[in-house]
């Protein structure tokens, strides 16, 4: 060890193509970092250089709107520019990684996936001994209020080591970790995570951490769960949204009039948001303007969101019929109020939303209730020529 920190330089790119055929999701990829140590004193660093090589695929299947199975492969090739290091060891190796594994959403509140599989890395040097073990990893996500996300998780991966003699080592790390919105633009996070280094390729003993975790891990990370927005994503319908498109904006959007609804409401406006949706048209038709209410479609779009996600909001004193009415209320006041509002509206404003897939009775209801909340609205303000 040296007296100072070492440092090193990174150079990496990543790059990958996705295709949808029906149910069908296949991802292609491959990450390629180079790492440069710096040698620190009379400590050489030059035998850590390394090229990091990653190529993947995986093929997802979604039975459901909600959830996806998966199998994936991944090759791992760690190429050090020095044949071998200070002590005579080559420490090139290569390997794969083999999964099997599904995610989804299990509620608007609640969603993860895991994976299980097998890892197999063989080194050059006879040395060595080749690593051959289980895989697997796993991941949940919780809203449990509207400005509280708490997330655990569960990893395994293949370290380097500097540890003379030694090839590498398998960390397993599991974590938790809370994030709290104060506002659109402050965050307070908090969480703890603890891992094992288990016995890798070494003969005779555990290794020192090293930075980097192979070009598997790399692909798994940038390639397999990099996401395009759901918006841009296949299996929306094609259907005018009008100014809910809006929805497709970044999430920190939607927080900021989420605020501002909080902070325009009164509770003079429960009276509104207590009523079932065809009582709450009927007094917006024939007294939109004495009537108390959120006006801006994008609070609007933001509370409905909210009701969908908790059944409720954190707008005090109401009491609403029923989480259905009150979406609605919400939904049919954000619409354009020129365009009908139908069940493939409220399937594309849910996916993009990142919603959970409504049940056929509750898409009807919850679309006939808010096109007849928006059609009082329109006869109750009168038409509009600039939506």
């Amino acid at each position: 060890m040296g007296d100072e920190p070492t440092t090193f330089d990174s150079r990496h790119a990543h790059a990958g193509v996705a295709h949808r055929f029906g149910d069908y999701n296949l991802r292609l990829g491959g990450t390629f970092e180079a790492l440069d140590y710096d040698s620190v004193g009379p400590l050489n660093n030059d035998d850590r250089d390394r090229d990091l090589i990653g190529l993947g695929a995986r093929l997802g299947y979604e039975f459901h709107p909600d959830y996806e199975a998966y199998v994936q492969l991944v090759r791992d090739i760690r190429s050090y520019n020095d044949p071998v290091d200070d002590f005579g060891y080559q420490c090139d190796s290569d390997g794969e990684r083999i999964a099997v594994g599904f995610k989804g959403r299990f509620t608007n509140r609640l969603q993860g996936g895991a994976y299980v599989g097998w890892i197999r890395q063989a080194w050059d040097d006879s040395r060595f001994n080749d690593l051959s073990t289980p895989d697997f990893s796993g991941a949940l996500s919780f809203r449990a209020t509207p400005r509280t996300t708490v997330s655990a998780a569960v990893d395994r991966s293949l370290e380097e080591t500097t540890l003379p003699g030694a090839s590498g080592y398998l960390y397993t790390e599991a974590s938790v970790n809370a994030v709290h919105r104060l506002d659109s633009r402050t965050r307070f996070s908090a969480g703890h995570g603890r891992g094992d280094r288990g016995r890798g390729g070494a003969k005779g003993g555990r290794g020192v951490h090293d930075f980097a975790r192979g070009g598997g891990r790399s692909v798994e990370v940038k390639v397999f769960r990099g996401q395009r927005p759901v918006w841009a994503q296949e299996g929306i319908p094609e259907v005018e949204l009008g100014r809910l498109n809006v929805s497709r904006a970044p999430a920190h959007v939607l927080a900021r009039h989420e605020d501002e609804a909080l902070a325009r409401y009164s509770t003079e406006m429960a009276a509104l948001y207590n009523l079932p949706a065809d009582a709450a048209a009927q007094l917006l038709q024939t007294a939109y303007g004495e009537t108390p209410r959120l006006d801006s479609p994008l609070q609007n779009l933001a509370m409905y969101e909210q009701v969908m996600v908790f059944g409720r909001t954190e707008l005090e004193g109401i009491q609403a019929a029923s989480a259905i009415d009150l979406a609605a209320i919400f939904l049919g006041t954000a619409a354009d109020k020129n365009l009908p509002i139908t069940e493939d509206t409220i399937i594309a404003l849910n996916r993009i939303l990142g919603l959970k897939e409504m049940p056929a009775y509750e898409r009807a209801a919850l679309a006939s209730r808010a096109n007849t909340v928006r059609e009082a609205i329109l006869i109750g303000h009168g038409p509009e020529t600039d939506h």
